[in-house]
């Protein structure tokens, strides 16, 4: 889950989906840009959450598994935009996985 999401936002189409989501002056246009990436992304994020539900984690602990994971994933991408560091990014993202293997010991 934590590969996908950097792969999805750390990509070239998230850096523009965001620019033009954050310059464009029409609401109409963000309004349609918007339900595009929903449509690509929530299909990910629900087959995920299946996952992590069939591999026994409870519809809350794998929802909020989920959303802390992608949200994690997604500010790391937004603070490349100016300060670069993929080593850095590499450890932390190693350290959230084992903060959520923790979690989801605990859980069970």
């Amino acid at each position: 889950m934590i590969a996908d999401g950097r792969e999805f936002f750390f990509s070239t189409p998230f850096f523009i989906s965001l620019d033009i989501a954050t310059s464009i002056n029409s609401a109409r246009f963000r309004k349609q840009l918007m339900a595009m990436v929903r449509n690509a992304r929530l299909p990910a994020e629900r087959a995920w959450h299946q996952a992590l539900v069939a591999n026994g984690m409870s519809e809350q602990v794998a929802d909020d598994v989920l959303w802390l994971t992608l949200g994690l994933v997604r500010g790391l991408a937004v603070r490349m935009l100016w300060q670069n560091e993929p080593e850095r990014f590499d450890r932390l993202l190693g350290l959230w996985r084992k903060i959520v293997e923790g979690y989801i010991g605990k859980s069970r």
